[in-house]
Formats: structure tokens, C-alpha cells, sequence
């Protein structure tokens, strides 16, 4: 920073600039949604229909099935995300022209994908998948700025009073878990309450999928955890906005029909378990639960993408397509 120049201040994000146009734009034109959807969408439905026709001739194999379909819908909702940041930003996407470019962002886009479920997977967890999220961050980013930061980081915020009780919070969840004598429910409970406060951090580190999308460079997470100081909590209301509509559809397609395909079930140490025989109630919970996956992650990402413009995320204007702006029209 210049002599004399005042210190920058974080921008600020409004939270009703983001919310309702990302649900608009996939509620006032559903054609233009099924245009982009309807591809993941049969392919998800031709695939659980796979494996309620292989998994009863498969039983002793059944958890792999489950498994595999499991990552097969995190690919797919995955890869509609991108298709629908780039239907919704088309004038200010930083996707470069050339093909081997478009691939390559592509791969990039993926790459943030798995490194934020590898986030939540950490935060929820345990502190063993640290080490994995680290190891991935390495290798997707190419930075090693993080590590060295981290051990600061995490002084700095269990230092501060929020810190402080969401750190004694995680330690009393993690020995609920080792513990032998504690209730089974006590544990779900506490579990739940870790979901939640794992959205918070989250809310900002999702921030990094928009901005690679639109070809950000460098070490992507600490730019949008710069980015967002100071806009946290707005960040994580949105967040639960766009998220729990969606999260309670599938929960009461789950209770009211059957469970979908790709909820595997694991035992204790992480080994996938046999199902009974599927049939047509998981095919249909299946199906739909497709539609809503695919519903909640078209406006997860409008949301992300508006919230990162407020932020100040832009494109570079010689990377820019010139197409239609759907979320600056709409």
C-alpha cells in the first residue's frame, strides 16, 4: 500500500442482492433450467436405475454400488455447476476461448469441488482428514502458503472468544465420539450442531468456486477468505438460505418414500455396507432426489457467483465472452 493511502476497507455484502435473484433465475424460466439439467438429470435417473437392476444379482457387493453412485452424483453436480455458472455469467466469465483452456478450467473447477468436500470433511470429521485436505490443497493449488499459515491461523482464531468455544466445541464432539459410554443420540445431536457450525467457515471457502469458474489464478482460498472478512455470518445466512429448502425436500423424500441409491452406508471403520434388494420406492426417491440436487445446486452456485461480484470478484475483461449476463438481466 501507498504512503499515506487509506487502509482498504472489506466490502460489503447484501445479503438480498444475492439470495432471491439465484432463485429467480432458475424459478422464472424452468426451460432454460431443464436446457442446462436435462442431461445430468437423465443420466443420474438411467444411473440409479443401473443399480436397482445390477444390486440384487450383487448383494455381498452392494455397499460398492452404493459407494460408486454416491461419487457419480458429486461428478455430475459438479459438472452442471460449472455448466450453470457459465449459463448464468456468460458476459463476465473468465473462461478462457481457446478449448484446451476451457478444459483446463474445467479440471481446475472439479479440483475445487473435491477440495471443498474435503473441507467439510474435515471440519466434520476429524482431524485425521486434515492431512488429506492438506495433501489436496497442495496438489490442486499448487501452493504451499496455507501450511505455513495454518498453525498461525488456528492460534489466531482459538484465541478469540468465538474461537475459543467453537474449539471446545469440535474437542467435545471428537470425545463423544472416542468415548464408549456416551449415548448414541447424545452423539447425533452433537453431530448435527457440527454440521452447522461447519457452514460457517464453509460459506466463505465456497466463494472459491465461483472465482475459479470465472479463471482466477494463485492461491485461490486465502483470496476469497481475504475477500469475505468481515462478511461471514451474512455469507452463512445465505448460505442456510439456499441450502436447507433443498436439504429438507430430500429429508422428506427419504422418510416418506425410501432412501436414494447413493446413500452409502458405512460401518464404524469406514467399510461400505450391504443393502437389502432395491426396488421401485428407491428409484423413484432416487429420481427425485436427483431433480432437487440438481434444483439446489443451480441456485447454490447463482448465490456464490452474485455473492462474489459483491465481493469484488470479476473476471479479467480480455478473458470475457460477450455472451448474454442472466444474472445482471434477470
Amino acid at each position: 500500500m501507498a504512503a499515506g493511502a487509506p487502509p482498504k476497507t472489506p466490502a460489503k455484502f447484501v445479503l438480498g442482492q444475492s439470495v432471491m435473484p439465484a432463485y429467480e433465475a432458475v424459478i422464472g424460466d424452468f426451460g432454460r433450467f431443464f436446457g442446462r439439467a436435462g442431461l445430468p438429470l437423465a443420466g443420474l435417473v438411467a444411473a440409479a436405475l443401473l443399480v436397482v437392476v445390477v444390486q440384487p444379482y450383487a448383494l455381498d457387493h452392494s455397499g460398492v454400488l452404493t459407494l460408486g453412485a454416491s461419487y457419480l452424483k458429486f461428478a455430475v453436480a459438479s459438472g452442471f455447476a460449472l455448466s450453470w455458472h457459465r449459463q448464468l455469467v456468460g458476459g463476465d466469465t473468465g473462461a478462457p476461448p481457446s478449448a484446451y483452456g476451457r478444459a483446463w478450467g474445467s479440471l481446475r473447477f472439479f479440483g475445487y469441488c473435491f477440495l471443498m468436500l474435503l473441507f467439510a470433511r474435515a471440519l466434520v470429521v476429524g482431524f485425521g482428514w486434515v492431512f488429506v485436505f492438506g495433501g489436496a490443497f497442495v496438489v490442486i493449488t499448487g501452493s504451499l502458503s496455507i501450511l505455513r499459515r495454518l498453525p498461525r491461523a488456528m492460534a489466531e482464531i482459538a484465541g478469540r472468544p468465538l474461537g475459543a468455544v467453537l474449539s471446545i466445541f469440535v474437542i467435545v464432539v471428537f470425545a463423544a465420539h472416542v468415548h464408549a459410554g456416551v449415548p448414541r443420540a447424545l452423539v447425533e445431536f452433537l453431530d448435527r450442531g457440527l454440521y452447522v457450525v461447519m457452514l460457517i467457515p464453509i460459506a466463505r471457502l465456497l466463494l472459491a468456486l465461483p472465482a475459479v469458474a470465472m479463471g482466477a489464478q494463485g492461491d485461490v482460498v486465502a483470496g476469497v477468505w481475504r475477500q469475505s472478512r468481515g462478511n461471514g455470518a451474512k455469507l452463512f445466512i445465505g448460505l442456510l438460505m439456499c441450502f436447507l429448502p433443498f436439504a429438507g425436500m430430500l429429508w422428506f423424500v427419504k422418510e416418506m418414500m425410501a432412501e436414494p441409491v447413493w446413500d452409502a452406508r458405512f460401518s464404524d471403520d469406514m467399510t461400505p455396507l450391504p443393502v437389502q434388494p432395491f426396488g421401485a420406492p428407491e428409484f423413484i426417491a432416487s429420481s427425485l432426489g436427483a431433480l432437487i440436487i440438481l434444483l439446489g445446486t443451480a441456485v447454490l452456485i447463482g448465490y456464490l457467483t452474485l455473492a462474489y461480484r459483491q465481493l469484488g470478484g470479476v473476471a479479467a475483461p480480455s478473458e470475457r465472452t460477450g455472451d448474454e449476463d442472466v444474472l445482471a438481466t434477470g
